[in-house]
C-alpha cells in the first residue's frame, strides 16, 4: 500500500544535504548553499547544518536519517538523474526503510515528455521510481514537481533547476521573518562579552551575534546583531544592552536585516 507524505506547511528548522562527488572534488562549485542560506534568512526559518557527501548510497542513507530527524526540513541537492551516480531516490527510500515504486504520474509525465524519443525513455523512467511514501509539491508554471519524502525535499542540482524548485516549495512554509536590530560599537569582544552573556540570560530567546571587525576603515570595532520573533522582546532587550554599554561606546544603531559581510 502506497503511503503519502503530509504536506509540509510549518518550518522552523531546515537543513541541506549537498549531494555529489563533483562538489567534494572541486570540479564543480556550489551554488545552492547560498541560496539556501539567504532564502532561510529572508523566511525567517533556522538553518542548523549543511553537509556535503559524496555519491555514496550508505552514506547519504545515513546523513538523510540522522539529518531529518532533527529539523522540520531536510533539503536534498544532487543525484536525481538517470545515471550510475544518482543515488539519493534509492538513499531516501533506505533511510526510512521503505521500498521504491514506479510512480504512476512521474511515469506518465515522463512517457509524454520523451515521446518523440523512444529510445531515451527506459533510462528516464528510472527518475519515476520513488520511496512509497513520496508526495509531489507542484505549483502552477512548475515544468517539473519536487518530490516529497516525509519531511524530505528531493531536489536536483543543477542550480538554475535547484533555484526554481526550492523557491516554489518555500513559498508553501514562508513565516514573518525575525525583527533585527543592529549594534556598531567602538569596544571589543572581551569588552563586550559579559554584557551581552547578561542580556541573553534575560532574554534566551533573543539570538545574539557579535562580529568584530579587523583592519577595515571604520568607526567601530564590533557589530552586535539581536534578533526576535516578537517585537516587543527584541526591543526590551535591546534596550537592556545599550544602557549596559558606555553610550560614547555606540556609534550607530540600525534596524532591519543588517547586509551580510565577509570577514
Amino acid at each position: 500500500m502506497v503511503s503519502i507524505s503530509p504536506e509540509i506547511t510549518s518550518v522552523r528548522t531546515m537543513s541541506l544535504l549537498l549531494i555529489g562527488a563533483e562538489l567534494l572534488r572541486g570540479k564543480i562549485t556550489d551554488a545552492n548553499g547560498p541560496l539556501v542560506i539567504e532564502e532561510a534568512r529572508s523566511a525567517g526559518v533556522a538553518l542548523r547544518e549543511i553537509t556535503m557527501i559524496d555519491d555514496d548510497l550508505l552514506g547519504i542513507a545515513t546523513s538523510v536519517r540522522r539529518m531529518a530527524a532533527d529539523v522540520d526540513l531536510l533539503v536534498t541537492s544532487g543525484g536525481v538523474g538517470p545515471t550510475h551516480d544518482d543515488l539519493t531516490l534509492p538513499a531516501v527510500a533506505q533511510a526510512f526503510d521503505e521500498d521504491l515504486y514506479e510512480h504512476p504520474d512521474l511515469r506518465d509525465r515522463i512517457s509524454a515528455y520523451y515521446a518523440s524519443r523512444p529510445e531515451q525513455l527506459s533510462v528516464w523512467l528510472r527518475m519515476a521510481r520513488v520511496p512509497v511514501s513520496t508526495r509531489l509539491v507542484m505549483d502552477e508554471g512548475m515544468l517539473w514537481p519536487v518530490y516529497q519524502v516525509r519531511n524530505v525535499y528531493v531536489l536536483p542540482g543543477v542550480p538554475e533547476i535547484f533555484r526554481r524548485q526550492f523557491v516554489a516549495a518555500s513559498n508553501r512554509f514562508h513565516r514573518s521573518a525575525s525583527d533585527m536590530q543592529t549594534l556598531y560599537v567602538t569596544l571589543s569582544e572581551g569588552e563586550i562579552a559579559e554584557h551581552l552573556e547578561a542580556v541573553l540570560a534575560s532574554y534566551p530567546s533573543v539570538e545574539i551575534g557579535s562580529y568584530p571587525v579587523f583592519g577595515r576603515n571604520t568607526s567601530f570595532r564590533t557589530r552586535i546583531t539581536l534578533e526576535d520573533a516578537d517585537p516587543p522582546t527584541l526591543e526590551r532587550a535591546l534596550a537592556a544592552l545599550t544602557t549596559r554599554l558606555p553610550p560614547a561606546s555606540i556609534v550607530r544603531v540600525t534596524r532591519g536585516k543588517a547586509p551580510l559581510v565577509e570577514w
